[in-house]
């Protein structure tokens, strides 16, 4: 079970309901939950201590949904209402049909590659066919590290006393998704020639062991950025394709990792560009094919349905869409809860209609109640309503805040330093939250300031990109083993980060964020 606040019993994460024997409520209950929840037998499970033998329920499980548990140019059904959606491809380049020099490459005439992306919340593996770029499997999995704290800080935290468990977590997670990805595809383990791995700073620092304790205190070191060259068994052990070669892609800095290097390389950014990868810490980049300037913002959870009083992971019944015709959920089931794209949907709605005005005030109807969205799935006359509060609208502008702001400052710095504007910036939203974003839709909630979004060029949902530069990086690799080194370096040694909250203007253009709107 996940547990946001590794533990602490503040965040609300791991609530479950007793349907027998429930404890008495703790103070954390009493300080996190409703009266009418704890009267329904809510309790937190972190802080549960059970005397006698109890029922419970899980209200919504963790079966993260992904388009990248889809194969490519599959369409899955996400509504009641027969609307669907088409899983993105990464605009991935294929190599061509030549063989690689090593005899090694040439034993086979279609070798496979092996893609790895770390997050904080889900590991994604991929094995792809390397001279048609045609992905073979995708799988995905909840980082088992989840139960030490659902955001880095808490990781960095957690891996004070607990690094030895971190890294052995996400190394038998590694191991169990590569196991199933090869019994259930029928692939030969023989023909899988290499692997690339990115993940955020964090996420590979505990998986190679390294001290994190630079990483959550200023100035926010980290004890390696560069590219690493080893085999799968020195990175997780075990003897399943034990020693064909990996590389680990190289990060930034401390909150811009590998994983949005591997966007970058994938994009394979030449004219005006703005990327954005939105989660907890929301990470973006601007510029164009000479000059690239990074940033990144603290968002907080509710980009992932976190922070919100009836919000829920990206699970099937999540709500995922709200428009005039209705609401629609992950994998059409009963609703459970809104994830981080219903969130920010369901906000354009209310300040389309006049329910919540620019400040983020909602009408003094719905002030002390809320807004009601739908009765939750095996809802009774005991399980509250799914609504949206005056609280959780003051969640999203602080998210929001932050990542318009980064923005802005991104393109101060562009235009003040370097001379480069963003006008006709082809925009792209990558992570499996970005996957069912329009954007168009979200305008009224202005998170994207709106002098840059006016003049945008094409705006792209590009899915899990940090798998998808591994992927093309394997097939440049295979391609031109030295061309694909010299890409990536060129893109390293181009880029520069920006820390905001020592940069000019800062805190006006945070405030001036919080408001709703285009103007």
């Amino acid at each position: 079970m996940s547990m946001p606040c590794g533990g602490r019993g503040w965040c609300g994460g791991c609530r479950v309901r007793f349907v027998t024997g429930a404890p008495k409520p703790s103070a954390a209950d009493m300080a996190v939950l409703s009266q009418e929840d704890i009267d329904r037998g809510v309790r937190l499970a972190c802080k549960a201590l059970l005397w006698d033998d109890c029922e419970i329920v899980i209200e919504h499980g963790e079966d993260i949904y992904s388009p990248d548990d889809m194969p490519d140019g599959d369409t899955v059904n996400i509504g009641a209402d027969g609307r669907s959606v088409q899983c993105s491809e990464a605009p991935i380049r294929a190599a061509d049909n030549k063989e690689h020099d090593d005899d090694m490459w040439a034993a086979h005439k279609s070798p496979l590659g092996l893609a790895i992306d770390i997050g904080t919340t889900t590991i994604a593996l991929a094995i792809a066919d390397l001279h048609s770029g045609r992905k073979l499997t995708v799988h995905t999995a909840a980082n088992s590290q989840r139960i030490y704290g659902s955001d880095v800080i808490s990781r960095i935290d957690a891996a004070r006393e607990h690094a030895v468990e971190l890294s052995c977590l996400v190394k038998e997670d590694i191991r169990g998704l590569l196991t199933r990805a090869i019994a259930g595809s029928g692939i030969d383990p023989a023909d899988i020639r290499m692997g690339v791995v990115a993940g955020n700073t964090t996420m590979l620092h505990l998986l190679r062991g390294y001290d994190v304790s630079g990483l959550g205190r200023y100035p926010y070191k980290a004890v390696s950025l560069e590219r690493e060259e080893l085999t799968l068994r020195q990175l997780i052990g075990g003897d399943l394709l034990a020693d064909i070669p990996v590389t680990i892609l190289p990060g930034l800095g401390a909150f811009i990792g590998a994983d949005i290097v591997a966007g970058l390389y994938m994009i394979d950014p030449g004219d005006s560009f703005l990327f954005l990868d939105l989660g907890t810490n929301g990470e973006m980049a601007a510029g164009n094919g000479d000059i690239i300037r990074t940033t990144s913002a603290a968002a907080g959870p509710v980009f992932e349905g976190g922070g919100i009083s009836c919000g829920c992971p990206s699970v099937p019944g999540a709500i995922c869409h709200i428009d005039d015709k209705g609401y629609t959920t992950i994998a059409g089931a009963e609703p459970v809860g809104i994830c981080g794209s219903g969130v920010l949907e369901l906000t354009a709605f209310l300040l389309q209609k006049g329910i919540i005005d620019e400040t983020g005030l909602l009408s003094k109807e719905y002030f002390d109640t809320g807004y009601h969205v739908c009765k939750r799935a095996g809802g009774d006359s005991s399980t509250p309503d799914i609504v949206f509060s005056q609280k959780d609208i003051r969640a999203l502008q602080l998210g929001k805040a932050a990542i318009s702001t980064g923005v802005r400052a991104l393109a101060l710095e562009l235009r003040e330093k370097d001379g480069l504007s963003l006008k006709g910036a082809r925009i792209y939203i990558a992570g499996g939250f970005g996957s069912g974003l329009d954007m168009t839709r979200l305008s009224p909630i202005g998170l994207i300031p709106a002098e840059i979004m006016a003049s945008a060029g094409e705006v792209r949902s590009i899915g899990n990109s940090s798998l998808g530069g591994c992927l093309q990086y394997l097939l440049d690799y295979n391609r031109d083993k030295d061309a694909a080194a010299y890409r990536l370096e060129r893109l390293i040694s181009r880029s520069s980060e920006l820390e905001l909250a020592a940069g000019h203007k800062f805190e006006e253009l945070y405030y001036e964020a919080m408001t709703f709107g285009t103007d």
